[in-house]
């Protein structure tokens, strides 16, 4: 087993403990690294870490949830959609929704960045509506990688190899 996947192991062992002491009724919160490029550019992994607190209010479009996808997996992700049963996620810095999943797989919610020496409180309406405004403009961002980002990065490729 390799390093990183041994750290994700820790990181899913310290969840389950976590979420084992909250349905006991423990009301802590929990502070863990960020991994993966999935929540670019509000999240970055080997600088931010988020603290994660049980749910102790509905979840609503904007939201950033801890959820379950696997056992020990956890997914750090934002809310799109809800519904009575299910919820829909999608990563910041990702052009498809994740699959929809149960409501119970949520594990908590979270209301901080760690960024170096500062904490960012993000449970607010301001930063909601920067999740909104940033879901909105999914089809801008998809048009700018597929039309802008990629076929200048195969010019520059080119460009470089000629050299």
């Amino acid at each position: 087993m390799s390093e990183a996947n041994a750290y994700l192991n820790e990181d899913g062992e310290m969840m389950s403990l976590w979420r084992a002491m909250v349905s006991q009724g423990e009301n802590i919160p929990v502070t863990m690294p960020v991994r993966g490029v999935s929540m670019l550019p509000l999240l970055k992994a080997g600088r931010d870490k988020v603290t994660v607190v049980p749910l102790c209010r509905e979840p609503i479009v904007g939201d950033i949830i801890v959820f379950c996808a696997d056992a020990d997996f956890y997914v750090v992700h934002r809310i799109r959609g809800l519904t009575d049963t299910h919820v829909e996620t999608i990563g910041d810095n990702c052009l498809e929704p994740d699959k929809r999943f149960a409501y119970e797989a949520v594990c908590g919610l979270v209301t901080h960045i760690q960024r170096r020496n500062r904490q960012i409180c993000i449970d607010t309406p301001f930063w909601r509506g920067y999740g909104r405004l940033w879901m909105a403009m999914l089809p801008v961002r998809a048009f700018y990688r597929k039309n802008i980002r990629y076929p200048l990065g195969r010019l520059a490729r080119k460009f470089i190899k000629k050299k």
